[in-house]
């Protein structure tokens, strides 16, 4: 079963509004009963910029839909807005699917908080890495911990290179070689 004729007017609706720039429509959008046009929302949201948009957004994150909440995470690190970082905060320490709690610590870091460094350099050292991966379909420990170095040496996580500095000791030669080289680029030396 296809979409709906008013599913794809209301999602062309959307993209619409994000070429015009009519940040109340797309924040209206955020309440359909389609998915997709909620998702579709947020994602335009955070392509607009406009900070307008983080108190809505913040609801979104009640969902119970993963994929809706990751694009509403990405929105918000987009935005940048630090009113958002005491809520990103407590979705990155929850529960939540690593997906979600891993999106939740970038976005928390680009909206200026460097709590969301430091929790991405713990969980690069997490013993407990390996479990959450195999929990989550399509997630490997190794892939999560690339990421996990990718993110911290691109956003230049400063505070993401301390959890690091303190695990140096537990590590086999080659990860304390790779983990080093980490903590200079992050450091920019």
């Amino acid at each position: 079963m296809g979409r709906s004729r008013e599913s794809w007017a209301s999602i062309r609706a959307v993209r619409e509004a994000r070429l015009r720039g009519d940040v109340e429509y797309l924040i209206r959008a955020l309440a359909n009963t389609d998915r997709e046009v909620r998702s579709s929302a947020a994602r335009s949201l955070g392509l607009l910029g406009d900070s307008r948009a983080v108190k809505p957004l913040l609801r979104m994150l009640s969902t119970s839909d993963d994929g809706t909440r990751i694009l509403t995470l990405k929105a918000l690190g987009k935005i940048g807005d630090p009113v958002a970082g005491d809520r990103l905060h407590d979705v990155a320490r929850s529960d939540a699917p690593l997906g979600v709690r891993t999106e939740a610590m970038l976005a928390l870091q680009r909206v200026g908080d460097d709590r969301g460094g430091q929790m991405i350099g713990e969980l690069l050292v997490d013993p407990t890495l390996p479990e959450q991966a195999r929990a989550e379909p399509g997630v490997s420990s190794r892939s999560a911990k690339r990421w996990a170095r990718r993110m911290l040496a691109q956003e230049r996580a400063y505070s993401g290179a301390e959890p690091l500095e303190a695990s140096l000791r537990n590590m086999s030669l080659l990860e304390r070689w790779r983990t080093k080289r980490l903590i200079a680029r992050i450091r920019g030396t």
